[in-house]
C-alpha cells in the first residue's frame, strides 16, 4: 500500500512540476490567461484526441470570431442573460483559455468568461455556479470558426 501511496505521490508531483504557468494575453478589448496542453483541466469535448497550446494568433482568431458572431448566436440559441446582453459588455470580462484538438484535427478553444473574480486567474481554472451572466463560457472551433455550447450560469 506504501509503495502505491509513494508512486501516486510521484506522478502528482511530476504532472505539477511539468506543467506550465500559463501565459497572460492581451489584446484590443480582452485579455486573460492560456493554459498550456499540460495544464489538468476536468473537461473534455466530443470527439477529443487531446489537449492543444493556443497561440496568441489562436486568441486574436477567437476573439475576432466572437466579436462577429456572438450577439446572432445568442438570438438564435435564445439565450436570455439577466440585465445588459453578455455581446454589449465582451470588454469587461477576463478570460482563461483552454484548447483541445479534435479526432479530426479541429482546434478547439474553451473560453472562460469572468465579469467579477476575487482570485487570482492564473493559478487555475475558476469553477462558478450561480451567478447569472457574470460567469460564462463557450466552446470556439477555430477551423470551422463557429461558437458552440454557450453556458451562462443561472441565478442563486
Amino acid at each position: 500500500m506504501k509503495k502505491i501511496l509513494l508512486l501516486y505521490m510521484t506522478v502528482l508531483f511530476c504532472l505539477l512540476a511539468y506543467s506550465q504557468e500559463p501565459t497572460f494575453v492581451k489584446g484590443d478589448k480582452y485579455e486573460g490567461y492560456i493554459f498550456d496542453k499540460e495544464h489538468f483541466v476536468f473537461l473534455s469535448i466530443d470527439n477529443q484526441q487531446g489537449r492543444y497550446t493556443p497561440s496568441e494568433d489562436n486568441i486574436e482568431q477567437c476573439e475576432d470570431i466572437l466579436k462577429r458572431n456572438l450577439g446572432n448566436y445568442m438570438i438564435n440559441n435564445h439565450i436570455s442573460p439577466s440585465g445588459i446582453p453578455i455581446y454589449r459588455i465582451l470588454p469587461h470580462y477576463k478570460r482563461q483559455y483552454v484548447g483541445f484538438i479534435t479526432k479530426d484535427n479541429e482546434i478547439v478553444i474553451w473560453i472562460n468568461f469572468l465579469r467579477y473574480s476575487y482570485t487570482d486567474l492564473s493559478k487555475d481554472i475558476i469553477w462558478v455556479k450561480d451567478g447569472g451572466s457574470n460567469f460564462w463560457s463557450i466552446f470556439i472551433n477555430l477551423t470551422k470558426k463557429e461558437l458552440y455550447n454557450m453556458e451562462v450560469n443561472g441565478e442563486a
